[in-house]
């Protein structure tokens, strides 16, 4: 009894769903389907991954979701979009629990982005105070250049500066890897 179809991704998957269950939990969606100008079906969405999208439908389903930091940057943005405010907000709830973890790089990185300016002082600071924790790993080599400007003109770091620069060197060996193999990453 689905009314509505979605093209999502690049591979444009079919996925249906209810207008009005969409409609009621989202005024992006509303005005979609009911606007001067609504909506009828095959409705293409394709800066968000079918798999996202999914998750997200049924998070409006069921207002459940088990964020994690896999997923977290994808939600928030979807959330955004559509204008689901309850879904920031369990997404920045997320990020700052994940801040004394070493998942601290993915909320620095995720504030800069949605711009949850506490959200990043406190990511900093915890990276700051572990640097070996959050950096020495795969995520700390995959952080943008935004975040690791803040890092470097950080000057309360728990760290050598013979230490930083390893890690930096170590980063732009990285950077160079992802440049080389042609998947530069974009904001």
């Amino acid at each position: 009894m689905c009314d509505v179809s979605f093209q999502v991704g690049h591979e444009q998957k079919i996925i249906k769903a209810h207008k009005l269950i969409l409609a009621t939990r989202s005024s992006v969606f509303h005005t979609m389907f009911e606007g001067s100008v609504p909506e009828t079906d095959n409705i293409v969405i394709s800066d968000v991954d079918a798999d996202s999208f999914n998750l997200f439908l049924q998070w409006i389903y069921s207002d459940n979701l088990q964020v994690s930091s896999e997923n977290v940057r994808q939600m928030l943005y979807i959330s955004e979009k559509y204008m689901f405010y309850n879904g920031k907000d369990v997404c920045e709830n997320f990020l700052k629990n994940s801040v004394s973890t070493s998942d601290s790089v993915v909320a620095l990185q995720t504030s800069i982005e949605f711009h949850l300016m506490d959200l990043q002082r406190a990511s900093l600071k915890y990276i700051q105070q572990y640097p070996s924790k959050c950096l020495d790993n795969a995520k700390g080599l995959n952080i943008d250049k935004e975040c690791m400007d803040l890092i470097l003109k950080s000057e309360e770091f728990n760290w050598t500066e013979t230490e930083l620069c390893k890690f930096a060197l170590k980063w732009a060996k990285k950077q160079m890897q992802v440049i080389e193999k042609g998947t530069i990453r974009t904001k």
